[in-house]
């Protein structure tokens, strides 16, 4: 599971940083909430693109693997706080 999370984590980690400044970028210009707006219609067309052409797979499968693992990290912990 951990080589598979490397793998997420290394194709979501440049659509993050590049989301996260063309968000500063464009809350300066714009904004918060056109800017909120037009960064998630932008970086939502990148990453489909990317996903498509470039790792050529689909990108809700990543999303929902990390979902998963998050989830069930909170549930761990969940279950031995109210254990402890």
């Amino acid at each position: 599971m951990d080589v598979l999370l490397k793998s997420i984590l290394k194709r979501i980690t440049p659509l993050v940083i590049g989301g996260t400044i063309t968000g500063i970028i464009l809350i300066y210009f714009l904004g918060l909430f056109v800017s909120i707006v037009l960064n998630n219609i932008i970086w939502l067309i990148i990453s489909t693109l990317l996903y498509k052409y470039h790792w050529k797979m689909n990108g809700l499968e990543d999303i929902l693997i990390l979902y998963i693992v998050i989830f069930s990290k909170l549930k761990k912990e969940k279950n031995k706080e109210q254990h402890s």
